[in-house]
């Protein structure tokens, strides 16, 4: 869950002035909740599901709690990004849906802050087929940038 940590990163420390993401979970909860190929992934632990089950017997659905559910999501304050964001998916990956990646991109637009996405078509979760290309692409964006 890397990608949802640097995107959360980013808008709660000014000082995180970069971040590329590579297949990342960057949905907003009620993607993540209702968008994810209908199931979790088994990567994620039986103790977070569990967690997840309390919060909805607790505060509801993010259709039904907006408010609550959004005050938690990154992308609820894209604003507060310091800089510019890469992303990277590919069109195969069975963990995280492309989705996610087209939504924050939009929603990086929307606010107005700078964002290059890439999608790789066929290509998994690690970008096993593209993975020069997508190092050679985050390389260069942190060089320009950093």
């Amino acid at each position: 869950m890397g990608g949802f940590l640097t995107l959360r990163a980013m808008v709660i420390d000014r000082s995180v002035k970069v971040g590329v993401i590579w297949a990342g979970v960057v949905g907003n909860y009620d993607q993540m909740m209702n968008s994810w190929n209908n199931r979790p992934p088994a990567t994620i632990p039986q103790r977070v599901l569990n967690l997840r089950r309390q919060a909805v017997a607790k505060y509801g659905t993010p259709d039904k709690n907006p408010t609550f559910w959004n005050s938690l999501s990154a992308n609820s304050f894209l604003k507060d990004l310091a800089g510019p964001v890469q992303l990277h998916i590919g069109t195969a990956d069975a963990e995280v849906p492309v989705a996610f990646h087209d939504s924050l991109a939009q929603q990086l637009r929307t606010a107005g802050k700078p964002v290059q996405h890439y999608v790789y078509p066929g290509d998994d979760h690690n970008l096993s087929r593209n993975l020069g290309v997508a190092l050679q692409r985050s390389v260069a964006f942190f060089r320009a940038r950093l």
